[in-house]
């Protein structure tokens, strides 16, 4: 399961002592976020395509993805004369960067050198370690990721108090995203201790997970001026 939001608030805290570069911050966020597009891939392919093919963190977790995406937005700034997404480019390969080394060090299966191998050939550290991790324990970890959704909107409030530039208005938004993401996470907890079987939860969390994984990198986008 993603871990999205646990990303997202380690690069937000880092921010204030790693980072002095104008514009840089919200791509190191969204950077962070970024390589979770994977699961979305992944659960839109499982339930909407007659493709059975696995690509559990492979995508965007992989080392040749962030030099091709650095290379299309360094292509694209030379073309349109946009020489500041430069700044951007460098922000979201630290950020992405952070993130498969914090998914390594938290024992996640990622496909580090696809296409090369497919998902059953994943980089897994548990396997190394010969480390078992109990399936309902999985499960209410990945519950975790809304409270910590919570947590990160309210970063983000506080921000935007500090230095509005503008973004003001946003607060009313992320403060009922918040409210959702507490209801969100109580309901999930509810399913597993009712004993909901792994694939309908897998497919629940999936429909919660998503539009909760998109609103933080709408709203980290959104607020880019004030988080610089």
């Amino acid at each position: 399961m993603a871990h999205t939001s646990i990303n997202a608030i380690v690069a937000f805290k880092l921010k204030n002592i790693a980072y002095n570069k104008k514009r840089i911050i919200a791509p190191i966020i969204i950077g962070s976020m970024l390589p979770d597009l994977d699961f979305i891939i992944e659960y839109i392919i499982k339930h909407f395509s007659i493709m059975q093919y696995q690509l559990q963190n492979s995508i965007f977790h992989n080392i040749f993805m962030i030099p091709l995406l650095v290379l299309l937005i360094l292509i694209y700034s030379e073309y349109k004369e946009k020489y500041n997404l430069k700044i951007t480019a460098l922000g979201l390969s630290i950020g992405m960067t952070f993130h498969i080394i914090f998914d390594i060090i938290t024992l996640q299966s990622l496909g580090l050198f696809f296409p090369l191998f497919d998902s059953s050939q994943n980089f897994d550290l548990k396997e190394y370690l010969d480390i078992n991790i109990d399936n309902n324990i999985q499960k209410i970890l990945s519950c975790f990721e809304f409270l910590f959704f919570r947590v990160y909107g309210w970063l983000l409030i506080e921000e935007i108090i500090l230095n509005p530039k503008g973004n003001s208005h946003l607060i009313k938004k992320i403060k009922l995203w918040m409210k959702l993401e507490i209801y969100i996470f109580l309901l999930s907890i509810l399913f597993i201790y009712f004993g909901m079987n792994d694939k309908q939860f897998t497919n629940i969390y999936g429909i919660l997970y998503i539009p909760s994984f998109l609103f933080a990198l709408y709203i980290t986008y959104k607020i880019r001026k004030t988080l610089d």
